[in-house]
């Protein structure tokens, strides 16, 4: 068992086929969260549940483990809390909780299921975001306001951005409502109230602006000793609602309800006020499109004006901050997002979320005519790269229906040479596997670990994995004799598999895959001898994981088996895959077994995927047989094609 103190989110051993995150002691239930003395350790609580549930969101699902602080705790009564419950409210809006939550209850252990994300475009869900943020650090002008950006806006801004950059150009716009402080440009404006403020050199204590906030103007008085720090704090969000709009002044030392100058920063040094502003604009983190000419940070000019009092006694100054119109977009800082990075929690840099949240599937040209779409990217989980098939070739319906058949009623079992060869060897196997009453499919595989490109066990005879209508999926792993480490090999592939169908094919419902380890001759179910847990946690999933959507779930189980990268995602600059034809995918995985055949001979006319076949039967030799790679000879005459292949 792992201390019951606190400790940052860490990825935990259990038995379940999942991504599981321990986040240490966490105070649950409304009665006990009210109560808690130190508002700052609630909302710590609060950010590290959101930040972990954020970064399962945008990578798959998974579960988190939070261990009740109060030990009479009791979920059904308590619940878990309305802060922390609106903080997840918060991260799936437009969705509802329930939609991505579930909870159960382990002893003081509460566990919280929680399903990929999926932005569904193409159901004209509009209001969702491309993945899942908490806040984007994205600002931009509103009248008189500087206010942060949805993250569900930020595809539109940088659409925005894109369409006006021919535009660009300042001289473009009305003078008298962009001034500007450049000495270059005063003979071609038209002087306006702001332009003559800014360019003085002195002003006095309560002098009244001939001028108020609009879209292109904000006044802060910024009195007192925290000045520097209010500056720091506060000047990125001004940075970037400017930058982001259409430009604009920040006036530093002026009321902005009287419109009365105050002063600010009596006691620095303009050369330390310059200096703070550069790092203000140091701190902000300018992302250009991929095709933007200017690869250059956003301009500014800062002029600093003394404030005089009575008898010209020095009373600090005012700061007169140009902000320019920047050409693509400028966050305040990293966005407030997460993803699971192999078994760690990894914050999102702006680059890489705005790249997430504005991805597209590929622009259909010269290139990829002879494609149609399978899986797009937009409507997809996160993770999911788009998916295309041979234009002419079965779609993914039929391919669906054509290896993984559902019947009205019964289990199917696919390949039918495997399942035959497999049942009459080991009968006891039939009953156990193919339950009475369902409907569903079984699929058979001489190893499921290489079909998900993971390393061979050498124990497993063979693996099944059984969907139907009325259980959550089911992996049967048999093997000769039940051995400790072959439950820990068993548990892997099944979460593989999960985290394959969501992350790969685009399955967007409640999904676990449970395994379970059988003796081949007689059957019989293999318990677990060694239990690889921090915590004791028997694995148990909401109800609501139990009916899966069969035919979605044998679609995303056709992208997973199928797929492969495309010749083409380098020539068109983004990664998408392609579909094997059934033909194809029959060759890889239903009449050849290495174990059975020395040679394999695949003739076809030039195009039809021989190199396709070849990249994927290597690919499998190397996984099954544990080859190296320079173990392997490929001999192609091509020169070309052997330059792709290398």
């Amino acid at each position: 068992m792992v201390s019951k103190s606190n400790f940052a989110p860490v990825w935990v051993e259990t038995d379940y086929p999942d991504q599981v995150i321990g986040v240490g002691e966490v105070t649950l239930g409304e009665h006990c969260r009210k109560k808690m003395s130190d508002a700052s350790k609630r909302k710590a609580e609060k950010n590290t549940l959101v930040q972990v549930a954020c970064a399962l969101l945008n990578s798959g699902g998974g579960i988190i483990v939070a261990m009740s602080k109060n030990k009479d705790y009791n979920y059904t009564k308590d619940g878990i809390g309305q802060d922390l419950e609106q903080g997840f409210g918060d991260l799936v809006k437009p969705s509802l909780i329930q939609d991505h939550f579930s909870y159960l209850q382990q002893g003081i252990c509460l566990l919280i299921f929680v399903k990929t994300w999926c932005a569904g475009l193409a159901n004209n869900e509009s209001t969702k975001a491309r993945i899942c943020s908490a806040e984007s650090h994205l600002y931009k002008r509103s009248g008189t306001s500087a206010i942060q950006i949805a993250p569900t806006e930020a595809a539109e801004l940088q659409k925005k951005k894109k369409e006006t950059k021919k535009n660009r150009d300042r001289q473009e716009e009305p003078p008298a409502k962009r001034p500007h402080l450049s000495s270059s440009n005063q003979n071609t404006e038209i002087p306006n109230p702001v332009k003559l403020f800014c360019s003085k050199e002195y002003v006095r204590l309560g002098e009244t602006l001939g001028f108020g906030e609009d879209m292109h103007v904000e006044l802060k008085s910024y009195e007192g000793k925290s000045f520097r720090n209010r500056l720091s704090e506060n000047l990125p969000k001004y940075i970037s609602a400017f930058a982001n709009t259409d430009g604009g002044f920040l006036l530093i030392g002026v009321n902005d309800q009287t419109k009365k100058v105050v002063g600010c920063g009596k006691d620095e040094n303009p050369n330390d006020i310059q200096n703070e502003v550069d790092k203000a604009f140091q701190k902000v983190i300018h992302v250009h499109s991929a095709h933007c000419e200017k690869q250059e940070n956003c301009k500014y000019t800062l002029k600093v004006i003394n404030v005089s009092g009575e008898s010209d006694a020095h009373c600090g100054y005012v700061l007169a901050l140009e902000i320019e119109k920047f050409c693509c977009v400028v966050f305040s800082e990293n966005p407030d997002s997460w993803k699971m990075d192999g078994k760690k929690i990894k914050s999102l840099e702006a680059r890489e979320w705005l790249q997430m949240m504005t991805g597209t599937d590929p622009v259909i040209d010269q290139l990829c005519q002879g494609f149609e779409k399978e899986l797009s990217m937009p409507a997809a989980p996160p993770q999911c790269k788009p998916v295309y098939g041979l234009k002419g070739s079965a779609r993914l319906d039929a391919l669906q229906n054509t290896l993984f058949p559902v019947q009205t009623a019964g289990i199917n079992g696919r390949p039918e040479t495997l399942c035959t060869e497999m049942f009459a060897k080991y009968p006891n196997l039939e009953n156990i596997m193919k339950p009475e009453g369902d409907r569903g499919v079984l699929i058979m595989s001489r190893s499921w670990a290489v079909d998900l490109d993971q390393e061979k066990n050498d124990e497993v005879v063979f693996d099944a994995l059984l969907i139907s209508e009325n259980s959550p999926p089911t992996l049967y792993t048999v093997v000769q004799e039940g051995k400790p480490d072959l439950w820990k090999h068993a548990r892997l592939t099944a979460f593989q598999l999960k985290q394959n169908l969501v992350n790969l094919g685009g399955y967007t419902g409640m999904i676990c895959i449970i395994p379970k380890v059988l003796e081949c001759h007689s059957g019989a179910l293999i318990p677990r001898e060694i239990r690889y847990s921090d915590f004791n946690l028997d694995v148990c999933y909401p109800d609501s994981y139990g009916s899966p959507d069969i035919e979605a779930l044998l679609r995303s189980l056709v992208i997973v088996l199928l797929s492969f990268r495309s010749c083409l995602s380098d020539q068109l600059g983004c990664e998408f895959l392609n579909l094997l034809t059934a033909e194809q995918f029959d060759i890889l995985h239903s009449k050849y077994y290495f174990e059975d055949f020395r040679k394999v001979f695949v003739h076809g006319l030039p195009g039809t995927g021989k190199t396709v076949i070849a990249a994927q039967l290597m690919r499998k030799i190397k996984i099954t047989l544990h080859c190296k790679t320079e173990e392997i000879l490929y001999i192609c005459e091509n020169k070309p094609l052997r330059h792709f292949m290398e």
